[in-house]
């Protein structure tokens, strides 16, 4: 008799048509494959327009979730929310939401986002520092398992110039930011 292994894997997908992120199981047994939704996050102060789920990222129990249309600061400057998991993933509580220390309209901050550890990056392509959607990244840290984030850098291309876009897509491993 053939035995099967059971692999559990979790991720986050978004779902289509609906304000939102939500948290998956995948269970791969042969050749069958089966997901199951174990949470569904929603920002703490949620608004139509927010595009809130525009960018996910996760690093062990903690997940960066971009929303660019966030108007808090102004209109489309942008946010990202900071959840973590103490249960394995069947839960999910918001501990931060992070805003650009110099947010501006247009910035879309939130754009795009990457974690590694206790580093977050995040795009804001829309960023006019020099020219409009010239862009740049910004680079935050925890010290305390994500309860608080500092920005601790604006980074921006030595060459920015006007409709560079500069942050539409950012990577982070370990201490090595890639944008």
């Amino acid at each position: 008799m053939r035995s099967t292994t059971f692999v559990l894997h979790t991720f986050i997908a978004l779902l289509l048509g609906a304000t939102g992120a939500a948290a998956f199981t995948t269970g791969a047994e042969t050749a069958k494959l089966v997901a199951n939704e174990t949470a569904k996050l929603v920002a703490s102060d949620a608004e139509e327009n927010d595009n809130f789920g525009i960018s996910v990222a996760i690093s062990g129990d903690l997940v960066v979730v971009g929303a660019w249309g966030n108007g808090d600061a102004y209109s489309n400057s942008g946010s990202v929310y900071v959840y973590n998991t103490t249960d394995g993933g069947a839960s999910w509580n918001q501990t931060a939401k992070l805003v650009a220390s110099d947010a501006e309209e247009n910035d879309r901050f939130g754009v795009s986002v990457a974690i590694s550890g206790d580093l977050v990056v995040v795009g804001a392509n829309g960023n006019g520092h020099a020219g409009d959607f010239s862009g740049s990244a910004y680079v935050f840290l925890t010290t305390d398992g994500g309860a608080s984030w500092n920005e601790t850098a604006k980074l921006v291309a030595s060459d920015a110039a006007k409709s560079d876009f500069f942050g539409d897509s950012v990577a982070v491993s370990g201490d090595l930011v890639v944008v």
